[in-house]
């Protein structure tokens, strides 16, 4: 094989890659706490769209409780999106270029 063919394999990945990762940043992932509390709608580049909380969650004498959910929730949001884009990558390929 020669280097040509191998930078027009590189540069073919590379678009490839680029398009999947497009793709992924405007995918819109919706992730519900325990119990249906706390609703998050988070696109691939980790933007948030909206934040969803149940009247059952609110009680003023507990702000702490749904503070809680509400970091939990978009924690797991942000695990679910990157578990995607491990799912995209190629095999073998170092993790960060995406």
């Amino acid at each position: 094989m020669n280097i040509q063919n191998l930078m027009k394999q590189a540069q073919k990945m590379q678009a490839e890659m680029q398009k999947k990762a497009e793709e992924l940043n405007k995918k819109e992932f919706i992730i519900t706490s325990k119990n249906n509390l706390v609703e998050i709608k988070i696109l691939g580049n980790l933007e948030i769209q909206d934040i969803k909380i149940s009247k059952d969650l609110v009680d003023e004498d507990d702000i702490d409780t749904l503070q809680d959910v509400i970091v939990d929730s978009i924690n797991k949001a942000i695990k679910e999106v990157n578990a995607e884009k491990e799912k995209m990558m190629p095999q073998g390929m170092p993790k960060g270029l995406m």
